[in-house]
């Protein structure tokens, strides 16, 4: 398309092209866009990244709980904090974790009493990694716990441990 344009320094006719000027208008849409689209697209990778984390450190914690409610059994003896960085460990995701605890301690467990209900607590910190790549950023705390009780086994209580279970009396008769 062909315009007619006036240009003051000259006082002459000149013909240009339309196309030249969107061109240009096209361009400052794109750049006004830009960031909106970035942050709408690495903001979906960052909560994709934390689910992914927060559902490690779940099952890290499911792995985790047998170690504190068994305490008593020796040869199944277990460290629940390694239990728990091991399954972190294998998720890609979570490479920039700044604090992990877990609570509570084996001390504090020993000092509860067979039976007893208890609340296992897990609490991880990671940087966000898509949103703000620099060091020192600020931090997301996950936060993850469950219930489970102390369950002590034979031996604890001077049982035969070797002694097999009833067979399965199979299906119940029906009435």
């Amino acid at each position: 398309m062909w315009t007619l344009t006036v240009r003051r320094n000259r006082h002459r006719l000149e013909w240009t092209s339309a196309w030249r000027s969107e061109r240009g208008a096209a361009l400052v849409e794109y750049l006004l866009i830009l960031p909106l689209v970035l942050l709408l697209f690495l903001g979906s990778l960052e909560v994709f990244r934390v689910m992914s984390v927060k559902q490690s450190l779940r099952t890290g914690l499911k792995m985790a709980t047998p170690c504190l409610s068994h305490w008593r059994d020796e040869p199944n003896r277990c460290n629940p904090y390694e239990r728990l960085a091991e399954e972190l460990d294998k998720n890609p995701f979570a490479i920039t974790i700044h604090r992990l605890e877990l609570t509570p301690s084996l001390e504090d467990v020993s000092l509860l009493f067979e039976g007893e209900v208890f609340e296992v607590t897990a609490e991880l910190e990671i940087e966000f990694g898509f949103l703000y790549p620099f060091e020192g950023g600020p931090t997301i705390t996950l936060r993850e716990s469950a219930h489970t009780f102390i369950d002590s086994s034979p031996s604890f209580y001077k049982l035969n441990a070797k002694t097999p279970f009833p067979q399965d009396p199979g299906a119940l008769p029906q009435p």
